[in-house]
């Protein structure tokens, strides 16, 4: 978001995985949720991919949703939380926006590139 010169407040920001470890759909104390709630404050439109994550765990800040084209296009960022099955959309859809690498789809390089 600094690189585009935009502020947290208002950005949408797409969370892939709620849960609290890789190929669980428990939520209840992951520190993911714990980071939404910190955007969340600061003024970012949440939307989060986990098919393994059932409605009633998602906080009422955060829209479920698929990982689709349109929702990767759709967001100022994309955090990846929980690495598990939920980002198998990489070789599907590779990066954009100017992503130079994948799966940083919101453009940003790996440490240390």
């Amino acid at each position: 978001l600094n690189r585009d010169r935009k502020a947290v407040n208002g950005s949408a920001i797409l969370l892939l995985g709620l849960a609290y470890k890789a190929n669980s759909g428990d939520a209840r104390q992951s520190p993911a949720i714990m980071v939404a709630q910190r955007l969340a404050d600061l003024g970012a439109c949440l939307r989060a991919v986990d098919p393994l994550v059932e409605p009633e765990w998602v906080p009422e800040f955060v829209e479920q949703t698929e990982c689709t084209q349109a929702e990767l296009e759709r967001a100022d960022i994309v955090v990846v939380l929980s690495d598990d099955g939920v980002i198998a959309w990489c070789g599907r859809y590779g990066g954009r926006r100017g992503a130079r690498t994948c799966p940083s789809p919101c453009g940003a390089s790996p440490r240390g590139s």
